[in-house]
């Protein structure tokens, strides 16, 4: 076989080879009559229902070369009308400073739309949608949007990242301008004894009760004295009534200074019990650095005299 031979056997397996590749792709793309007419009717179906854009891709279909061309030029004229009447929107993504977003995820009623942002127009479809965007790292924002027929390249302003970065200013330290910053000194808070605590409060009181008792010992012990010297003036001894003209005067006083002394002595003795109770709890009480407040203190001392003993009653109230 010669070479001419050859080249023209390769030749023609090649252009077999080619044909073979070809035909299927053709037989794919071409439409047939019926299939252009179906499209039509499809595109008039939706287009009444306001899915524009579905209607769309029906009306691209049967506007294929392939097609009659009465149905084809059908086409083109409502894939024209469907154009002027299909709104678009454009949506203006911003930052909580500012700055443009462009990597935004938006769908429409669930479906996915775009995944970024670059400014150009999206057409859909006429009617009330939810939008959402969503940034990486960020909350996903939702907006529900009425778009009207004819509506074009309406601006949609979304701020879709609501945590602004955390400034960071860096001096260097052989920098001369920058100088330490000092915070100011805090005061120091001191603890301050406004008043007694409550165990000096006692002592306070108890003190109080001691004294009431001295100064009632010390009344009593004068009356004891007046008491005892009206007796002698009335009869030099009570027990002898033949030498006394006032023997029944001289026995009432002496009953009286003898029950004055012993409300004198025990008005002594409990007083100087109180006083010296009182005036340790005060010595002994722990400082305190709160505040306590002073009770109010109501102290009451009175004689309790009976036929054969006496006393005194000490009552208060805190």
């Amino acid at each position: 076989m010669t070479v001419q031979a050859v080249l023209r056997a390769i030749g023609r397996t090649s252009l077999l080879a080619a044909a073979l590749l070809v035909w299927p792709v053709r037989a794919l793309a071409e439409v047939t009559k019926d299939q252009c007419v179906d499209a039509n009717t499809k595109a008039q179906a939706l287009r009444r229902d306001g899915n524009l854009a579905a209607a769309r891709d029906q009306l691209l279909m049967c506007g294929d070369v392939h097609c009659p061309g009465i149905v084809r030029e059908d086409c083109a004229q409502r894939l024209d009308e469907l154009e002027r009447a299909q709104p678009t929107v454009v949506f203006d993504a911003k930052d909580s400073v500012g700055n443009d977003v462009s990597i935004v995820r938006v769908t429409i009623d669930g479906h996915a739309l775009t995944e970024k942002l670059d400014g150009r127009a999206l057409a859909v479809d006429p009617g009330a949608h939810v939008f959402t965007f969503e940034v990486a790292g960020e909350p996903i924002v939702t907006r529900r949007i009425v778009l009207h027929e004819g509506e074009k390249s309406r601006r949609e302003h979304v701020l879709v990242e609501t945590t602004p970065p955390t400034p960071v200013t860096v001096i260097p330290q052989s920098s001369p301008s920058a100088t330490p910053i000092t915070a100011p000194p805090q005061p120091l808070e001191t603890p301050v004894d406004s008043g007694p605590s409550g165990r000096k409060t006692l002592g306070i009181v108890l003190g109080g009760a001691g004294i009431a008792g001295i100064a009632l010992g010390s009344i009593f012990g004068a009356l004891t004295i007046v008491s005892s010297n009206n007796s002698k003036s009335e009869c030099h001894s009570p027990a002898t009534p033949p030498n006394c003209r006032q023997y029944n005067a001289a026995i009432s006083d002496h009953s009286t200074a003898q029950t004055d002394g012993t409300i004198s002595n025990i008005g002594f003795i409990a007083g100087g019990a109180l006083l010296a109770g009182g005036l340790a709890l005060w010595l002994t009480a722990p400082s305190g650095t709160e505040a306590s407040p002073v009770p109010a203190v109501s102290i009451r001392v009175s004689p309790n005299l009976g036929a054969r003993a006496a006393g005194i009653a000490v009552t208060g109230e805190f």
